[in-house]
């Protein structure tokens, strides 16, 4: 899947995609590649959704308000490579059905990623739809057998047979 790269983090709404009305539902992931070690994490306005934050594709919070998430790191949150990946995870979990939201609510991130201070930019965007050529697409793909204790978000696939009983 190959990502749309935005100047900011834009809300699944505002995604050039689908016919000129952006994403409106499922997950969308916001990722910057090859990272230096850092040791602080803003979110700018938190997230519309909730956000499972991810470095070098392990857990180290969640963001699950509209208001600015800060968050310290140490080194054993990240791998033992010369760059690393910070993936946020945002899952749309629901629109408001009355009221004066209704027009105008947004899910994803709400603002700047900013890194020890500096604002990224160049952030690559998934959008996980979850429509039918984005399930055939997945369909397709070889998976990997389940492993227990693992703590990062993942799509399964399985089969169940129910017999007459």
């Amino acid at each position: 899947m190959k990502p749309i790269v935005t100047e900011k983090p834009q809300h699944m709404e505002s995604l050039n995609i689908g016919s000129n009305y952006g994403q409106n539902f499922g997950f969308i992931l916001y990722r910057l590649a090859h990272v230096n070690k850092f040791k602080h994490l803003k979110l700018t306005g938190g997230a519309s959704g909730r956000g499972v934050i991810l470095v070098d594709h392990k857990e180290v919070g969640v963001v699950d308000n509209n208001e600015d998430y800060n968050q310290d790191l140490n080194d054993s949150q990240f791998a033992n490579t010369t760059t690393h990946t910070l993936d946020i995870i945002v899952e749309n979990t629901g629109r408001p059905r009355i009221g004066d939201e209704i027009n105008s609510a947004r899910k994803g991130l709400n603002g700047d990623i900013s890194i020890d201070t500096k604002v990224a930019t160049n952030i690559q965007t998934f959008p996980l739809e979850f429509k039918e050529p984005f399930v055939k697409q997945l369909s397709e793909l070889k998976g990997k057998p389940f492993i227990e204790g693992i703590k990062s978000p993942a799509v399964y696939r399985f089969e169940l047979d129910i017999k007459d009983s």
